[in-house]
């Protein structure tokens, strides 16, 4: 196989283990603030009484499922 070909074969390999690396990380951050919003922040919302710091981490979680679609959006 010729230098050039085996170059351009390991850029598709690599480019192929970004994209997986890229999804993955993507899922695991959906997933982590899927939980938190169903599971974390209505008991903690309860137990502290604190409605402006569960509403700012509400607003923060908007911001990341946002950046998490221009991730998943962007070419690689």
């Amino acid at each position: 196989m010729p230098l050039s070909a085996h170059s351009s074969c390991c850029n598709r390999i690599t480019a192929r283990s970004k994209n997986g690396a890229r999804r993955e990380d993507c899922l695991a951050l959906k997933v982590h603030a899927q939980i938190e919003e169903e599971i974390f922040y209505p008991q903690a919302r309860q137990a502290t009484k604190d409605n402006d710091l569960i509403d700012e981490a509400a607003v923060e979680h908007a911001t990341v499922k946002h950046l998490i679609g221009e991730i998943e959006g962007m070419d690689w």
